[in-house]
């Protein structure tokens, strides 16, 4: 949904000078979440800093793109997770919540 939207709103902006960049950060570490979820959802994707992913985002608005995902881990996850069905993708995210929590 964020994705679809934000293509409709490059789209719609298109040739003002404004960019619009949708960025899909995984986990960074920043302060904002529980540090006893973090370690478990870091294991699928990697830990970034803060400083990674403005760089990222930096990087993308430069090239055009209108989405970038942040880390080669968590880039690979996310490209596996986009080609499969939508029910196994959900039943994947399910069954990592699960095991996410379990370990707190």
């Amino acid at each position: 949904m964020v994705q679809s939207f934000t293509q409709a709103v490059s789209g719609e902006l298109a040739g003002s000078g404004v960019r619009v960049l949708a960025v899909h950060p995984g986990v960074t570490l920043s302060g904002q979440r529980s540090e006893e979820v973090l370690p478990a959802m870091a294991r699928m994707g990697g830990e970034r800093r803060p400083e990674q992913v403005v760089a990222t985002a930096f990087r993308a608005l430069g090239s055009g793109r209108t989405s970038v995902v942040d880390g080669r881990r968590y880039a690979a996850f996310t490209t596996l997770t986009q080609r499969l069905p939508n029910r196994a993708a959900v039943a994947l995210a399910r069954k990592m919540t699960q095991k996410v929590l379990s370990g707190l």
